[in-house]
Parts: structure tokens; sequence; C-alpha cells
């Protein structure tokens, strides 16, 4: 069954998918993924963790940043980012897995009519520890690193 099948059949569903990309992941209708989710009851994002160890450090990142008893830095970091308010494992919908876990986050674009959201990358390359030779040089040729350290993707 199709992803736009299951939204079809569960009108009563509290989730609704973005119809623009959203932190690099796109709609259904650009790349065959279902991608964020908005909860309609509380306007809370739902995005798919990714597969290790990408969503195991973006979930540790958030945990760290929003744990009990965080230091100024942190608390003042907090500003600059979503809110976050856990994880959630999603159910399967007609034998269907729409994802394994999700990170529930604020929607800092609720309220908007027209929001604008700058993607900033700061730092001397924007690849992870990870990645393969070849994501490392895509991403070299897309941010030509010179002598700056802030990045304002353009795409």
């Amino acid at each position: 069954m199709r992803n736009k099948d299951i939204f079809a059949e569960r009108k009563t569903w509290d989730y609704r998918r973005r119809s623009f990309q959203i932190a690099g992941h796109g709609s259904e209708e650009n790349d065959g993924h279902l991608g964020f989710l908005k909860r309609q009851s509380d306007g809370r994002l739902l995005k798919p963790l990714q597969a290790p160890p990408k969503g195991e450090r973006e979930s540790g990142f958030y945990r760290r940043l929003y744990r009990p008893g965080a230091d100024e830095t942190d608390l003042r970091f907090r500003r600059t980012v979503p809110g976050f308010f856990g994880t959630e494992a999603m159910e399967r919908v007609n034998g269907v897995a729409l994802a394994e876990e999700y990170l529930v986050l604020q929607d800092v674009t609720e309220g908007f009519a027209l929001p604008n959201i700058m993607d900033v990358k700061i730092g001397s390359r924007t690849w992870g520890p990870d990645a393969s030779e070849k994501k490392q040089r895509q991403e070299d040729l897309k941010y030509k690193v010179g002598n700056f350290a802030f990045f304002v993707p353009s795409e």
C-alpha cells in the first residue's frame, strides 16, 4: 500500500504530511518518503529518525540539550533550536510501518503565514564522521570552504 493511500483511509488520524521540504527531508510527492508529519492535536512535528548512527546522534543531541539540570550554555542554545518533546514510536497502519521512531519537535513556523527558515552550517566541513568518501566530495564541492566557517546553504 502506498503512503498516500494510508492517509486517505485514516480520515480521523491526527497526523498530516507536510507538503514542503523541512530540514532536508521532503514529502512523499518529491522523494517517495513520508517525511515529517504534523500532529494536529498539539501542532508538534514528528521527524523520522534516520538509520544509525545519524538518528542516534540527533536524538542524543536533543536529549542532552533538553536534559534536566542543563548548564547555562545549553539553556541559551535551546533558544536557537526547536523545542524537543522526546521520541515517539509510530503505529503500523494496515501492516505498513510508517517509521520505527520519530523525534517530536516544536513547529517553529506555527502561526506564520509565509514562514522562512535559514539553515546555517557552522564549522569547516558539512559531513559527518561516518560519511563515505563520495559524500565528503559532494559536500566539499557544494560548500566552498576557503577561510570561512559559516555557511548558508542555497539549495
